[in-house]
């Protein structure tokens, strides 16, 4: 028989609560929350009553998992303690850990490839985790590593992964002149965790302008069930767009021909109109006579 204590009384817990006294291999002997027994409605309990984390702890009561079912706040604190005193836990949402950040990326650095498998060791609780290291968040300016996702991993069960997919080599297309579009750049796959590969590699050497590479062309490893449709294009090539003046010199040279017209540059005065009068000691001589 397993014995349980729920840390937390409100919906959540009080549904772990009954779910633990439903089942025939289970036994409740314990419920804690701050609030008062009379406030949730739990006057008619059999389980012994705690008001605090520290007082069901400090009990020395025989039980062998804590379900922690308070606000998120609580969540990393109380479960690492429950695990230093040798107790299993049953925790609904992501375990907030702290790790050296130093040790951390020099052993990052050594990881290779974008999906990374991790045995991860936690204080205080036996064993390692393996785990998927699922995203690292950076300070946009420092570049300092502020956050680190983990995903716990079940060997014995397939699982949703994404991958990203790798374009290799330079397509005879492009060489001619023209442009690789790399369309789909992440592959949904499901697998084991021993098969995730950290990447999909597309050899784009052949290809020439306007040819395509779909899903169903890919190079899956052994083991690896792809989720995306086949008929998903991947990558291609195109024909470089030309500038708008280039792309139809025909139609163009007609439209300048139809419209072309000879520019006037000034017509042509009559003589002796509107010329300058000459500078000097002359026209100063022609201005005193006027």
């Amino acid at each position: 028989m397993i014995k349980f204590a729920v840390v937390g009384q409100g919906h959540i817990g009080k549904r772990h609560a009954e779910m633990i006294r439903r089942n025939p291999n289970t036994s409740l002997v314990a419920v804690c929350d701050i609030l008062p027994k009379h406030e949730l409605g739990l006057d008619n309990i059999e389980e012994q009553f705690f008001h605090s984390f520290d007082e069901l702890i400090q009990s020395g009561l025989d039980f062998d998992v804590v379900n922690i079912c308070t606000p998120n706040g609580f969540h990393a604190e109380y479960a690492i303690r429950a695990l230093e005193t040798k107790k299993h836990v049953v925790l609904e949402k992501p375990i907030a850990l702290t790790v050296d950040e130093h040790t951390f990326e020099k052993g990052l650095r050594r990881l290779a490839g974008d999906n990374v498998l991790i045995d991860l060791s936690i204080k205080g609780h036996p064993g390692t985790s393996r785990v998927f290291l699922r995203e690292v968040q950076r300070d946009p300016l420092s570049g300092k590593m502020i956050h680190v996702d983990f995903l716990k991993i079940d060997e014995s069960q397939k699982m949703h992964f994404s991958v990203p997919i790798h374009t290799v080599g330079v397509s005879t297309g492009v060489k001619l002149g023209g442009i690789l579009d790399h369309i789909l750049r992440t592959l949904e796959i499901r697998c084991l965790a021993k098969d995730l590969p950290s990447h999909i590699d597309v050899d784009v050497t052949e290809m020439d302008i306007n040819n395509s590479l779909h899903v169903s062309d890919l190079n899956i490893p052994e083991g690896v069930e792809v989720l995306n449709p086949p008929n998903l294009v991947v990558v291609k090539v195109m024909m470089a767009r030309l500038s708008g003046a280039m792309a139809e010199p025909t139609e163009a040279g007609e439209g300048e021909e139809e419209s072309k017209e000879p520019e006037v540059i000034g017509e042509k005065k009559k003589e002796g109109e509107g010329e300058a009068e000459p500078k000097g000691k002359d026209s100063k001589e022609k201005k005193e006579k006027k």
